[in-house]
């Protein structure tokens, strides 16, 4: 519900601005500019924390906006660079944001994130790749697998409620990817995924089996 709730404006708004929902928005999102953003990791750091930052935009309708998307990304590393904190402060990124939604979504998704997964390696940090609904995950896979190509460091996610999510798990164990693995967030179909909790949380751990049976590096 909050997730599809995060691509209405109007939502948006009235959500941050509850006093309950507010509470919650605050703990998860550190600013709304890179200016409120870099004293919080700076200071979450400093407390020994390791961290990993979203850029959280609008939904996106057209190309300027995933390039805007893109470049957002970019000015965050930029200036993340003179923090020189390496691993301790990597990026997450929803390839929706970078256009895969549009009209030759994939090409235009790979385009945009792969300066933002080179401006990252250039500082000593890492990119991971966030599993959003099933029919996004081939695009997202095979855009993991080219920029592995030259990053061998990418990472991506993986959902333990989805049916297909133990196979991924295995192909990525194999070759040495580095995974997160989550229990999955998105309304999903009882065709596509577990539904039961009790389903969910043993898929979670038969998936985690094989990860770490496997070359990956987390």
């Amino acid at each position: 519900m909050i997730l599809a709730a995060s691509r209405s404006d109007r939502m948006r708004r009235l959500v941050s601005a509850a006093p309950v929902t507010k509470q919650v928005v605050d703990r998860f999102i550190a600013g709304e500019d890179v200016d409120d953003v870099v004293p919080v990791i700076r200071e979450l750091t400093g407390q020994g924390l390791e961290l990993t930052m979203d850029v959280v935009g609008e939904d996106i309708t057209n190309p300027a906006q995933a390039a805007a998307a893109r470049d957002a990304y970019l000015e965050l590393i930029d200036r993340l660079k003179p923090l020189e904190l390496g691993t301790r402060a990597e990026m997450s990124v929803k390839l929706s944001m970078f256009g895969q939604a549009l009209d030759g979504g994939h090409e235009l998704a790979l385009a945009n994130v792969r300066p933002v997964v080179e401006a990252a390696a250039e500082i000593g940090t890492t990119v991971t790749l966030d599993a959003e609904d099933h029919t996004t995950l081939d695009s997202m896979f095979a855009i993991h697998e080219e920029l592995r190509k030259d990053f061998p460091q990418t990472g991506c996610v993986i959902q333990a409620y989805l049916f297909r999510t133990e196979a991924d798990a295995r192909r990525l164990a194999a070759n040495g990817s580095r995974v997160r693995l989550v229990k999955g967030a998105y309304k999903e179909p009882a065709s596509v995924a577990y539904l039961d909790k009790h389903e969910i949380d043993r898929a979670y751990v038969r998936t985690l089996r094989t990860l770490m049976e496997g070359r990956g590096t987390r």
